[in-house]
């Protein structure tokens, strides 16, 4: 555009205000004298259908197409049914997400059967569920499905011209209702047509009104209408459930007069009806279906006409939620001016109540307001003197086109323009008209949105009603993006109030700061805010905040090690380097005591990054001062502070090194004039000293990062001795794998210490519970068909060394017993047990001795091991451990096809989960 200005004579907007058509002058001396260019715009649906502004979503409208955006709006097939009772589950929706938070935008084509005669569109509409759309042209109208991608039109064209829509439309559960002029009966209508059914006036539910209708809206199953008359109409919308189907009616409540209040019909922009009142007291349910307050935009001034409940009408016996009697109303009051657009929500929350039955103002470049109700506390009576609803003015860097009242947000539209080459395109264009070509632009909408909820909390702490505020965001505490409101508030505040010039008397930033105290997030908060600020202010947000040193500590005492990782970067700066290491390492030590890998390494990382010659050198900002002035930083960071002297390192582990104090000093000695004298040329060290200063420099530097090294690695293997030791494997393999520690080479170095097992039993049972590995079951009945079978060979092994005993003692001859008896000891045991339940008696056991029930052997002990195999001077003697051993086996190898079967079952059953079992064979691999 600047090098190719259009240079525009005059411009005319086109009709229904799509097209801009303006009339460029040509360069001199050339023909034809002029250009004449046509731009093409969107606009809102709210413009021309003020009933949009109830809804969520974003609808524009052009001469010939719709888009529509639900971004923001995570619905389901079903989540209106509720409410709204006539959203039945889309065709192949069944319960999944619709539409989840995208700033896609659908471009809906308006056929040109119904284009042709009725071009251009005049209004829009979208359903409350945001899959059913309406518009209406010169005559008629026409609906769309979104889940079918299937409009449906009159199929007599006669009736289509007939209609001719003037007040609007909207839809009202399954049903379109409209404000039309019906031209062969010459008179004005409410029309109502189902959209499962044909369009023909054979299906439609017609009303007759008394003159124009201007303006129409719904509030739940109440339709006002605004004529050109100046009376404003009330109308219930009935479903009446008979056993031909389902029936619908349009009954007329009340008819209201504002001739007096209003200079002209034509001066109404918006009406609503709203359940918003001046008083917040309980109020009736009934009262609060068929309405509280009917609102008018008349000229840019919002008025409320509040409904009086000293007269209370009658039920209707036909139909109990119709009223009889007229409704009396108050005087009106004016509640803002220079108004454009106004929402207010349909349906109440008790969770939300301060959004949700609040009124949102849109009063274009001077911003948006909010009259919020001001909600006594629980068992708390209001006083008198204080006001039911407040007016919170703020401002908003979009314009806003629907608010979510539950979600805090605000949603608009923009168009971003890129000047588009189109040369390419016309390559045999003269150079006259390629200025024309080169101008045009290209244009993208865009979907916008904004938080406004930490401008409604500064508000009210500003105005010192901070119990309000505290109330208002506990309600919203559980949105995703609610720490990113509490740091919006502070970093506003924080920039205001530090860049002022002029002095605060009354600064909000302790009151944030108390404010935000009060939320788990405190931390979390400061720490985000400053780091994405200048450090020329943290002096002033330190000073209210507190020591960074302590924050840093209160983070590692509550386990919140993600943000304490953040305050290394702060304490960088403001701290000397020995003493931002020693936190560093702190830090460290709680990451792997809490098995925090990544955020280990990223520590490690950060200490690594930290150069050994700044350790000498002071902080780059001034440290913490509790007696710094609630003043501008500006003039504190201009008297103390060198910009050359600023590091910000927004990026853990990443460090943008500027220039330091010694390349500050070089670089003054090098703009000095070289003017020695005998003095200086004395002072300056000849090459060789140089070089070996320079030598000695480089070995110090080795010398440190060795240290640095080491000192790293004996942090590391002490925490690895920590987890051998209590036998944390799995642990053990996690940090290897994610710090990169040479396990292998260090588990050798420790194998005669912390790797030395000294109770087997107890670490194998910490292996069993650190990898969640169940203990080995066996079968009862195995076990007790081992046991018997180990018991039988065990008494016949036993009666045979006992029988050969006594051969033994029976062969000695008395000169023998004598030797025996001088050179060996006497043992003596008791008879074995198990003869007993064999059926033998201790006479044949022991012929020779008295029924004493004891055998005296008389053996040589080796040491303190008795051994049965040195006594025995045959080769077919049998010993008691082999002949027990093959017993077992024996009876295994017999048994072995009878619980075979059973004896892998349990082994299967022993086993542990695919997960473990997959992380016990990755434990193996690290530690091989």
């Amino acid at each position: 555009m600047n090098t190719r200005p259009l240079k525009i004579r005059s411009m005319d907007w086109g009709m229904e205000g799509y097209q801009l058509w303006m009339a460029c002058e040509s360069p001199a001396n050339s023909s034809p004298p002029g250009n004449l260019l046509q731009m093409n715009f969107l606009k809102s649906a709210l413009t021309v259908n003020p009933c949009m502004s109830n809804h969520h979503h974003l609808l524009l409208q052009g001469e010939d197409r719709l888009l529509i955006n639900t971004g923001d709006t995570i619905m389901k097939s079903s989540i209106y049914t509720s409410r709204t009772r006539h959203l039945s589950p889309a065709p192949g929706a069944g319960s999944n997400t619709l539409l989840v938070g995208n700033k896609h935008w659908q471009a809906v084509q308006i056929p040109m059967t119904y284009l042709g005669n009725n071009w251009p569109v005049r209004y829009a509409t979208v359903d409350i569920s945001g899959q059913c759309l309406a518009v209406a042209g010169r005559s008629g109208f026409a609906h769309y499905a979104l889940y079918t991608r299937k409009w449906k039109l009159f199929g007599n064209v006669t009736q289509e011209r007939d209609l001719v829509v003037t007040g609007g439309i909207t839809w009202w559960k399954e049903c379109i209702v409209l404000g039309c002029y019906s031209t062969n009966e010459n008179r004005d209508e409410i029309r109502m047509y189902h959209r499962a059914s044909n369009l023909d006036n054979v299906f439609a539910s017609i009303t007759k009104v008394l003159s124009q209708i201007l303006l129409l809206n719904l509030y739940r199953d109440i339709l006002i209408v605004f004529c050109a008359d100046s009376h404003i109409m009330l109308f219930s919308l009935v479903e009446i459930h008979n056993k031909s189907g389902v029936e619908r009616e349009v009954v007329q409540l009340q008819d209201i007069c504002i001739s007096n209040i209003i200079p002209h019909p034509a001066c109404v922009v918006s009406l609503t009806l709203t359940s918003v009142r001046k008083e917040i007291a309980t109020r009736n349910a009934n009262c609060s279906e068929h309405g509280e307050s009917i609102i008018l935009n008349v000229s840019g001034k919002l008025l409320m006409i509040q409904r009086d409940h000293s007269a209370q009408p009658t039920a209707d016996v036909k139909h109990p939620k119709l009223l009889h009697g007229q409704i009396q109303y108050d005087t009106p009051m004016m509640l803002a001016s220079g108004v454009e657009n106004i929402w207010v929500s349909l349906w109440g929350s008790q969770e939300k109540r301060y959004l949700t039955e609040a009124l949102w103002i849109g009063c274009g470049a001077h911003g948006m307001k909010v009259w919020l109700p001001l909600f006594p506390r629980d068992g708390e009576k209001p006083h008198n003197f204080m006001s039911k609803r407040i007016m919170l003015p703020f401002q908003l860097h979009i314009y806003p086109l629907a608010v979510l009242f539950e979600d805090a947000v605000m949603l608009g539209a923009e168009t971003d323009t890129v000047m588009y080459d189109m040369s390419s395109l016309h390559p045999n264009s003269s150079p006259k008209s390629s200025s024309l070509l080169h101008s045009q632009p290209y244009c993208i909408i865009e979907r916008t949105s904004q938080v406004y909820l930490h401008l409604i909390l500064r508000q009210l702490l500003r105005r010192n009603l901070g119990i309000h505020a505290l109330e208002i965001a506990r309600c919203c505490i559980n949105l995703p993006y609610f720490p990113h409101v509490l740091e919006l508030l502070l970093h506003q505040v924080l920039e205001e109030e530090a860049t002022s010039s002029d002095p605060i008397p009354d600064p909000l930033l302790p009151r944030v700061v108390a404010f935000i105290e009060e939320f788990p997030e405190f931390l979390q908060t400061v720490v985000h805010c400053a780091r994405k600020t200048e450090i020329a202010l943290w002096p002033y947000l330190f000073t209210t905040v507190g020591n960074p040193t302590d924050l840093f500590q209160e983070c590692l005492r509550t386990g919140k090690l993600e943000t304490a990782t953040s305050y290394l970067v702060i304490l960088q700066n403001l701290e000397p380097i020995p003493i931002s290491r020693q936190y560093a390492t702190l830090l460290l030590d709680a990451t792997l005591d809490s098995k925090k890998w990544e955020l280990s390494k990223d520590i490690i990382r950060f200490l690594r990054a930290i150069d050994p010659n700044e350790e000498e050198m002071p902080p780059r900002t001034p440290l913490y001062s509790s007696s710094l002035p609630y003043a501008s930083p500006i003039d504190v960071a201009n008297k103390s502070l060198d910009s050359k002297m600023f590091v910000f390192s927004p990026a853990l582990g990443g460090r943008s090194h500027s220039t330091n104090v010694s390349s500050i000093i070089n670089e003054s000695t090098v703009n000095t004039p070289l003017s020695r004298t005998k003095s200086d040329t004395k002072a300056i060290p000849a090459r060789s000293s140089l070089r070996k200063s320079s030598g000695s420099r480089e070995s110090v530097k080795d010398r440190q990062e060795s240290g640095e090294s080491m000192f790293f690695d004996i942090i590391l293997c002490r925490h690895a001795r920590k987890l051998l030791m209590a036998c944390r494997l799995y642990d053990l393999g996690n940090f290897a794998a994610h710090l990169d520690f040479h396990l292998v080479a260090w588990l050798r170095k420790e194998r005669t210490r912390a790797a030395k097992i000294e109770d087997f039993v107890t670490t194998l049972k910490r292996l069993h519970e650190d990898f969640q590995w169940p203990y080995p079951v066996a079968s009862p009945a195995l076990l007790q068909s081992l046991q018997k079978q180990t018991r039988e060979k065990k008494n016949e092994s036993m009666g045979r060394l006992y029988s050969e005993a006594c051969d033994l003692s029976a062969l000695l001859t008395e000169d023998d017993e004598d030797v025996l008896l001088a050179s060996t000891n006497s043992f003596s045991f008791p008879a074995p047990q198990y003869l007993h339940a064999r059926g033998q008696d201790e006479t044949e056991l022991s012929p020779d001795d008295d029924n004493t029930g004891t055998l005296e052997a008389y053996l040589e002990p080796r040491g303190s091991h008795f051994d049965i195999q040195s006594q025995c001077t045959t080769e077919d003697s049998s010993l008691v451990g082999d002949d027990l051993t093959n017993a077992i086996d024996d009876s295994w190898n017999s048994s072995q096809d009878a619980s075979e079967l059973e004896q892998w079952t349990q082994e299967l059953a022993s086993r542990g989960s695919p997960k473990m079992e997959a992380k016990l064979r990755c434990d193996k691999c690290v530690a091989s």
